[in-house]
């Protein structure tokens, strides 16, 4: 993965010092149960545990070359290095009768992947603070809304902000359910038949404040997959603003803009050019993770007790799928609390249909108050209106020169239904459900 989309608190997470770290609050974990449990019977065992966490210093790359040069397995690296900097009294009992996924997938889940996802949801609620802000912000600013890309009615850019924070409270449900589902460790041993008996693996996972669950040398890999996936489903949410917003920056739309710093540039060749670099960004990345679902699901499957598939595949994707997450949020904060919002080419362009977008009101008006059928109201306006788009002449101009129209409607009637606010009657009632508070 390119370092710059790579950030600084998920690298405390990911990088090979914090997973040997992780390994080596894992072992002491477990020595710590054993001497609570009255397994090990060593004087003052329990200070013996904290002053090895302070003695002890992780020096990946010499971990990683004695793995390349000597050892050949990376467990047995990290053992080597750490077991003579701890104390004397402690050595025996350094990873005794446990194998190297007793290690490896308690400080995978119960840290790595729980501590990832809550640094995401840390994240992830600040783009919501921001959504807010800037939906009362911009609450009655008119906006058109489009279906299909073509002009609808009218919507305001403060409500569509306050939708996504309405769909956000979702995600945000989906990530606090991930921190739970991740939140797993197992110390069952090399085929889970429990070396070390089963007590044992209760009072560790209760100290990490994370469930045991039934394991053969490996948790079971549908977990990964929730958390792959989950990641990706909340990514496309974020994704989907990013497009919505990018493509509200064309130049025949400019209905918002990214914020440029002073000296930056958008074009090292025109000089007029303030482009949606944070947006496609966040397209970009989308488009990196979108396909590592597939391979956490065939994670899942594992021969027998375990096999290597899995693990030489998460090497490549986990981290990955965790910093680009962390990234596209953080991204998309920036841009939304930032960005430049343009009313004023907002009513510009809600005007290019020259009032069509009253074209339900009429309709149902004409059906209603002229007892027409609906059917015959809705083909008499769509002739109408068709007619606007192919000579761009303007909407209530040809309704008031129509005879079947005006043989219901009269010109205040009809005047009446080209006001914008007309389309937006619950604007305060839905502020108020989806902020849950008088708007």
């Amino acid at each position: 993965m390119d370092r710059r989309y790579a950030k600084i608190q998920m690298d405390a997470i990911w990088s090979e010092k914090a997973k040997f770290q992780f390994w080596f609050l894992v072992e002491m974990t477990v020595l710590e149960a054993r001497i609570r449990l009255g397994h090990i019977k060593i004087e003052n065992g329990l200070a013996l545990i904290e002053q090895a966490k302070r003695m002890v210093q992780i020096d990946a790359g010499a971990i990683n070359e004695y793995e390349s040069k000597v050892s050949k397995h990376d467990v047995v690296a990290f053992l080597h290095h750490v077991s003579p900097q701890i104390p004397e009294e402690l050595r025996p009992y350094l990873h005794q009768l446990m194998t190297s996924y007793d290690v490896h997938d308690p400080a995978f889940f119960a840290f790595q992947l729980r501590q990832s996802v809550i640094l995401i949801r840390e994240q992830f609620v600040s783009l919501m603070d921001v959504l807010k802000r800037r939906a009362r912000e911009f609450k009655k600013t008119l906006q058109m809304g489009r279906t299909h890309l073509v002009h609808a009615e009218y919507t305001t850019f403060g409500l569509t902000l306050a939708k996504w924070y309405e769909e956000a409270k979702q995600y945000l449900q989906t990530l606090d359910d991930l921190i739970e589902k991740v939140a797993v460790a197992k110390f069952s041993g090399a085929v889970g038949n429990y070396t070390l008996p089963p007590i044992v693996e209760k009072e560790a996972c209760r100290l990490l404040n994370v469930r045991h669950v039934v394991a053969t040398q490996i948790i079971t890999r549908s977990i990964v997959a929730h958390y792959v996936s989950d990641l990706v489903i909340v990514a496309g949410f974020m994704n989907k603003i990013a497009d919505d917003l990018r493509k509200l920056t064309a130049t025949e739309c400019c209905e918002v803009q990214e914020y440029f710093k002073p000296g930056q540039k958008g074009s090292s060749a025109m000089p007029h050019k303030r482009n949606p670099i944070s947006l496609e960004n966040i397209g970009g990345q989308y488009r990196s993770i979108i396909g590592l679902p597939i391979t956490a699901f065939l994670n899942q499957e594992t021969d027998f007790e375990r096999d290597l598939r899995n693990s030489s595949a998460e090497r490549n994707t986990i981290a990955d799928v965790s910093h680009l997450t962390l990234y596209i949020v953080v991204r998309l904060t920036n841009v939304i609390d930032k960005m430049y919002v343009y009313p004023k080419n907002m009513l510009r362009n809600a005007a290019l249909s020259h009032g069509l977008v009253f074209s339900q009101l009429v309709q149902s008006t004409l059906a209603d108050k002229g007892q027409i059928p609906r059917e015959d109201a809705h083909q008499l306006v769509y002739d109408i209106a068709q007619h606007c788009i192919e000579e761009n002449c303007d909407f209530f101009t040809e309704l008031k020169a129509n005879d079947k129209v005006m043989a219901v409607l009269d010109e205040v009637e009809l005047k009446a239904m080209f006001n914008p606010w007309a389309q937006l009657p619950y604007l305060d009632e839905q502020f108020e459900s989806i902020f849950d508070e008088v708007a």
